[in-house]
């Protein structure tokens, strides 16, 4: 999978692994120490359950995805998220 694009929001990739069972973890960071999470995992697996503000999940093509930030306005996350479902 392809990293994501977010610079334009100011959010810059710091760290991304795959697990054993494929699940691609990418974290992102903001200048003012917001940060996204982006896990994308194969259709069936469960939600990762972690901490964060707020939340979005999709699917496409056989993939879950699931969206967290912490620390993020409310409306620029609406904004990512909007984005990255596009």
């Amino acid at each position: 999978m392809k990293p994501l694009d977010l610079s334009a929001s100011n959010l810059i990739l710091s760290a991304h692994e795959i697990t054993a069972d494929s699940v691609v973890t990418m974290i992102y960071l903001g200048p003012r120490g917001c940060r996204v999470t982006l896990y994308a995992r194969p259709a069936g697996l469960p939600i990762p359950v972690v901490p964060g503000g707020e939340a979005a999940n999709w699917s496409d093509n056989c993939i879950d995805y699931t969206l967290v930030a912490d620390g993020m306005d409310f409306q620029h996350f609406v904004a990512v998220a909007a984005y990255a479902t596009a």
